[in-house]
């Protein structure tokens, strides 16, 4: 937990979720089987999700923009690495669970690994989507159905 709270120490808000209650707040397709169906085929393109013993959420608020992180913490770097590559290409494309693309709301900036931990940064239009709230699907985020 304590690298997941130094990579958002700088964030202006911040959401950290134990493994249970981050898996929760990103599901994708719970109660409809055809986004179900989108994520499972998007999954199989990428490698297995793992759920990350921890997760959190940080905003930086801009004049304009915002950056948002996504960062995860497994049990080792080298699961922690393994998820980057799995999670990464699911940062982009269809936003499955969501309507428009990912890129409509969130610009990836940086996809980066530290020991056990993996952050992913977006550039984010506060005008096209709220993504601090913990709720909603978000694939690259998400864990194993």
């Amino acid at each position: 937990m304590a690298d997941i709270a130094a990579q958002l120490a700088a964030s202006d808000t911040v959401l950290v979720q134990a493994q249970r209650e981050a898996c929760r707040s990103a599901a994708v397709g719970e109660t409809d089987a055809d986004v179900a169906a989108q994520a499972a085929a998007a999954v199989a393109r990428t490698g297995e999700l793992v759920a990350p013993q921890y997760a959190g959420r940080g905003l930086v608020d801009g004049a304009r923009r915002q950056d948002i992180r996504f960062v995860a913490a497994y049990g080792s770097p080298d699961r922690a690495a393994d998820q980057l590559r799995v999670r990464r290409p699911l940062a982009s494309g269809p936003f499955i669970g969501r309507s428009g693309r990912v890129e409509d709301s969130l610009d990836l900036v940086s996809a980066t690994v530290q020991g056990a931990t993996t952050s992913l940064r977006f550039a984010l239009d506060p005008d096209r989507g709220a993504f601090m709230s913990g709720e909603g699907p978000l694939l690259f985020a998400a864990c194993a159905a």
